[in-house]
């Protein structure tokens, strides 16, 4: 997924945004005009800025959740705990929303300054710290992993197939994990295009990120399994194993105190390069629309998903009950009743990730694919030869949007 859909609408986004020199929406509508097609296709940007706010507004609710453990793990608060005790910890996070309001405070705080003092003086610097701060703690927990973990039992579960598990259901979340992981069909891409100096060529810088991406997300997980192994711990997913699986391992390994904060660190680290990079598309939009100053921006978007990220918040306690898409529940698709029982957070999490951003990235291939003329897009790929640009032609108008729709029909029905 990240190398045949994905990647090709990578490349798609950031020609879109060096051609436009704008953001997601205004740049789109540039493009269009050019091409001499409706200036409707812009909503196929819009539709990527609000795809990436609303996940902020959630994200910076988890991300919290990473702070607090940091703040437990340093303090020794996990220290000596039981199974049991790590997931009451955990959960009395989840039954306190004065807390979890808190760090999401916080973290929504962070990411507002560093979006506020524009791409180049905030984003580009602080990614440039970050980033290879995030890099060396990977690389630390990783040694240590491959010390004192399984690592073979955590290379295993990794990377030995099991074919019987593939559906439609799992390419669907495959696709959804590619767009955000890699950063498309969310505006990103389209407004970092936008900085893109003319002698970058963007196959390569494309092609790069994709491999990086998944990389690093393979040390990742060698870095996690190998120790949930070796504690004789069974391997969930998402926040199951972050805060309720890890915290046992933490507990119990010679300098789980250090090693525990590390890891919650590199975790808020990850987000906050996620966040202001989600964030930062719809307020490139905000800043043009309303012609205001990138401070004046990131406060409007910024307070408004601080806002709105409080359903998250209480809707894990005093909101359960609140269910956006309880009336699906009779649907006749298995999919569409799922979101009938779903809580806000996790109907945001499921409608960004299953449906906006394969929509909007099948939008943009298709946009990109079979409206923008070929001489706008051929010349992207001077350097790297006739041959993959004939490749990235036939599948950004082929393979990328009729896999994407194929899998949403088959989801739906």
């Amino acid at each position: 997924c990240a190398v045949l859909i994905a990647l090709p609408i990578l490349v798609a986004e950031l020609q879109l945004g060096r051609h436009g020199h704008k953001d997601p929406v205004t740049g789109i509508a540039m493009v269009a005009r050019e091409a001499g097609v409706s200036e409707r296709w812009k909503y196929a940007g819009a539709l990527g800025a609000l795809t990436g706010f609303i996940i902020v507004t959630f994200y910076s609710v988890v991300a919290g959740w990473a702070l607090d453990f940091v703040y437990t793990t340093a303090t020794g608060g996990l220290k000596g705990l039981s199974a049991g005790e790590a997931s009451s910890i955990f959960g009395n996070l989840l039954t306190n929303p004065g807390r979890m309001a808190i760090w999401h405070t916080v973290f929504m705080g962070l990411t507002m300054v560093v979006v506020a003092r524009g791409i180049q003086d905030g984003i580009e610097k602080a990614v440039k710290i970050l980033m290879p701060a995030l890099f060396v703690m990977l690389i630390v927990m990783v040694g240590y992993g491959f010390v004192m973990g399984d690592f073979a039992a955590g290379f295993n579960f990794l990377f030995a197939p099991d074919f019987s598990k593939i559906n439609a259901g799992v390419v669907m979340a495959a696709i959804g994990q590619a767009f955000f992981s890699v950063g498309i069909a969310m505006g990103i891409m389209i407004t970092y295009g936008s900085f893109l100096p003319s002698n970058v060529s963007i196959p390569k810088a494309a092609m790069i990120i994709v491999a990086a991406d998944t990389g690093i997300a393979l040390v990742a997980g060698l870095m996690i399994f190998p120790i949930v192994f070796a504690n004789g711990l069974e391997p969930s997913s998402g926040a199951g194993l972050t805060f309720q699986t890890l915290p046992i391992v933490f507990a119990q390994m010679p300098f789980g105190t250090v090693m525990g904060t590390v890891f919650f660190m590199l975790l808020v680290f990850a987000a906050l390069t996620s966040s202001i990079s989600m964030i930062q598309p719809a307020v490139s939009w905000i800043q043009t629309k309303l012609n205001i100053s990138t401070v004046k921006a990131a406060l409007v978007v910024g307070l408004t998903g601080w806002v709105i990220g409080f359903g998250s918040v209480l809707g894990l306690n005093r909101w359960s009950d609140i269910h956006i898409f309880g009336w699906l529940k009779e649907s006749s698709s298995a999919w569409l009743s799922g979101y009938a029982d779903k809580n806000i957070m996790d109907t945001f999490d499921s409608l960004s990730a299953d449906l906006m951003m394969p929509v909007g990235g099948m939008l943009v291939a298709i946009f990109v694919g079979w409206r923008v003329s070929e001489a706008i897009s051929r010349g992207e790929f001077a350097d790297v030869g006739e041959g993959w640009y004939r490749l990235w032609r036939f599948l950004i108008r082929y393979l990328a949007p009729i896999g994407v729709l194929a899998v949403l029909i088959t989801n739906l029905f």
